[in-house]
Protein backbone atom coordinates (compact mmCIF):
# COMPACT_ATOMS: atom_id res chain seq x y z
CA UNK A 1 0.00 0.00 0.00
CA UNK A 2 1.40 3.44 -0.82
CA UNK A 3 0.16 6.99 -0.91
CA UNK A 4 3.13 8.60 -2.65
CA UNK A 5 1.81 12.12 -2.24
CA UNK A 6 1.46 11.79 1.56
CA UNK A 7 4.63 9.70 1.87
CA UNK A 8 2.77 6.95 3.71
CA UNK A 9 3.27 3.24 3.07
CA UNK A 10 1.71 0.17 4.62
CA UNK A 11 2.10 -3.58 4.44
CA UNK A 12 -0.33 -6.31 5.38
CA UNK A 13 -0.29 -10.07 5.47
CA UNK A 14 -3.63 -11.81 5.67
CA UNK A 15 -4.81 -15.33 5.12
CA UNK A 16 -8.44 -15.95 4.41
CA UNK A 17 -9.55 -15.32 8.00
CA UNK A 18 -7.65 -12.03 8.23
CA UNK A 19 -9.00 -10.94 4.88
CA UNK A 20 -12.57 -11.77 5.88
CA UNK A 21 -12.04 -9.99 9.24
CA UNK A 22 -10.85 -6.67 7.83
CA UNK A 23 -7.03 -6.70 7.87
CA UNK A 24 -6.86 -4.83 4.58
CA UNK A 25 -9.43 -2.24 5.64
CA UNK A 26 -7.57 -1.75 8.93
CA UNK A 27 -4.35 -1.13 7.01
CA UNK A 28 -6.00 1.61 4.94
CA UNK A 29 -7.52 3.16 8.08
CA UNK A 30 -4.12 3.18 9.82
CA UNK A 31 -2.59 4.85 6.78
CA UNK A 32 -5.34 7.48 6.78
CA UNK A 33 -4.52 8.31 10.41
CA UNK A 34 -0.98 9.07 9.18
CA UNK A 35 -2.22 11.41 6.45
CA UNK A 36 -2.89 9.10 3.51
CA UNK A 37 -6.05 9.38 1.44
CA UNK A 38 -7.69 6.17 0.27
CA UNK A 39 -8.33 7.56 -3.21
CA UNK A 40 -4.55 7.97 -3.66
CA UNK A 41 -3.47 4.60 -2.27
CA UNK A 42 -1.91 2.23 -4.78
CA UNK A 43 -1.72 -1.46 -3.87
CA UNK A 44 0.25 -4.44 -5.11
CA UNK A 45 -0.89 -7.96 -4.25
CA UNK A 46 1.22 -11.08 -4.29
CA UNK A 47 2.38 -13.71 -4.11
CA UNK A 48 -0.72 -15.79 -3.65
CA UNK A 49 -1.26 -19.51 -3.35
CA UNK A 50 -2.94 -21.30 -6.23
CA UNK A 51 -6.16 -23.26 -6.23
CA UNK A 52 -4.29 -26.49 -7.04
CA UNK A 53 -1.97 -26.08 -4.06
CA UNK A 54 -4.42 -25.08 -1.32
CA UNK A 55 -7.22 -27.13 0.15
CA UNK A 56 -9.89 -25.58 2.36
CA UNK A 57 -12.71 -26.97 4.43
CA UNK A 58 -16.41 -26.27 3.99
CA UNK A 59 -16.36 -23.53 6.67
CA UNK A 60 -14.15 -21.41 4.42
CA UNK A 61 -16.27 -21.91 1.34
CA UNK A 62 -19.51 -21.27 3.26
CA UNK A 63 -18.15 -18.05 4.81
CA UNK A 64 -16.83 -16.72 1.52
CA UNK A 65 -19.92 -17.56 -0.49
CA UNK A 66 -22.14 -15.91 2.14
CA UNK A 67 -20.24 -12.67 1.42
CA UNK A 68 -19.68 -13.14 -2.33
CA UNK A 69 -21.77 -15.84 -4.07
CA UNK A 70 -20.08 -15.39 -7.50
CA UNK A 71 -16.79 -16.48 -5.86
CA UNK A 72 -17.99 -20.07 -6.29
CA UNK A 73 -16.01 -20.14 -9.54
CA UNK A 74 -12.79 -20.16 -7.48
CA UNK A 75 -13.53 -23.55 -5.90
CA UNK A 76 -12.81 -26.99 -7.31
CA UNK A 77 -13.73 -30.40 -5.93
CA UNK A 78 -10.53 -31.85 -4.50
CA UNK A 79 -11.90 -35.41 -4.39
CA UNK A 80 -11.41 -36.01 -8.07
Amino acid sequence: FADHEAGVIGAAHAGWKGTMNGVLEATVEAMERLGARRDRIAVAIGPTISQRAYEVGPEFMDALLAEDPPAARFFANGNG
